[in-house]
């Protein structure tokens, strides 16, 4: 059962993943990057969860590592953005370039940090705690069938990305933009603005989704004072 859990786990992972790839699909631009924005976000949650100091209060250091994933991989797609949309680069060397330059940058400066190759984000205080451990359900008549907030987060994002993207004012914007860049240019649309955030919003989830990679074998504690 485990091994299954763990499955469908990463199977969510990649699933926030694809999501935020469609924003940027959608605006025309390819997204090749997403890579590079789940190692970015994951590295300075890793990071913040390093250098927190214990006075924190857990729930807001939790608050703290979502929203730097967050932040810091959609500024980070911002170059792809800047790249592609303003200097009409390549799509493919760029996305190509982020992805490896974000790895390189992430091994280089955990190194220059703790001087060691890897984060060692298991001796901080906020751990990560096992999903498989927060849902324990009989489901159509099988004990301790157990669900994680992966697999429930995955199955909430996909039908409200599905009406952003196709029932609302900004989702139909976005897809002209990606679809038809002229016409939309002629009714008024801002196309590189609405790119833009089509793209900001795909490094996003894709650092949100890369959070979640580095704590499937860890613990996350959110009672004050746990080790």
């Amino acid at each position: 059962m485990s091994a299954v859990l763990f499955l469908l786990a990463f199977v969510s992972i990649l699933t926030i993943v694809a999501l935020g790839g469609m924003f940027s699909e959608k605006s025309g631009t390819v997204a090749l990057s997403l890579e590079g924005c789940m190692t970015f976000g994951a590295f300075n949650a890793g990071m913040v969860m390093y250098v927190l100091p214990n006075t924190v209060p857990a729930g807001i250091s939790a608050l703290i590592v979502i929203l730097v994933a967050i932040v810091s991989a959609g500024l980070y797609s911002l170059l792809l953005a800047v790249a592609c949309v303003t200097f009409k680069a390549n799509q493919t060397l760029v996305g190509t370039a982020l992805n490896i330059l974000a790895t390189a940058l992430a091994v280089v400066l955990i190194k220059q940090i703790t001087k060691t190759e890897a984060l060692p984000v298991g001796n901080s205080r906020l751990s990560f705690m096992r999903f498989y451990e927060i849902f324990n359900v009989n489901f159509f008549g099988m004990q301790g069938v157990r669900f994680n907030w992966l697999i429930i987060i995955a199955l909430v994002l996909v039908p409200i990305i599905y009406v952003i993207i196709y029932k609302t004012r900004f989702g139909l914007r976005l897809s002209s933009c990606g679809e038809n860049p002229s016409s939309a240019d002629s009714l008024g649309i801002n196309v590189n603005k609405t790119r833009y955030i089509g793209i900001i919003i795909s490094g996003a989830l894709a650092g949100f989704g890369g959070l979640f990679l580095i704590t499937m074998n860890s613990e996350w504690e959110f009672a004050n004072g746990a080790t």
